[in-house]
């Protein structure tokens, strides 16, 4: 059981690391070109290129079996957190 353990952690922190890196990119994007906000606000509504990584990040939470406090959520806590959570619940 403790090998499973560890092994969907490292599954959490895998997902999380993803999202980290896709929400940088964005921001450097957005950073390297200043008009690209203004371009995408004048754009219909298009989907978060983050989503799939947010949507894989809170289903490894939600699918490790321990504490929640055990995963370092880190600067993603506050809005993770409250949503894996609820799905842990549902």
């Amino acid at each position: 059981m403790k090998h499973e353990l560890e092994a969907q952690l490292d599954r959490c922190h895998a997902a999380l690391d993803a999202l980290r890196a896709c929400r940088e990119r964005e921001q450097k994007t957005l950073d390297d070109d200043p008009d690209a906000l203004s371009r995408l606000e004048g754009e219909a509504p298009a989907p978060d290129p983050c989503m799939e990584h947010y949507n894989e990040a809170i289903a490894a939470i939600v699918a490790y079996e321990g504490p929640l406090e055990d995963i370092d959520l880190g600067d993603l806590r506050d809005e993770l957190h409250h949503e894996a959570k609820a799905r842990r619940e549902a």
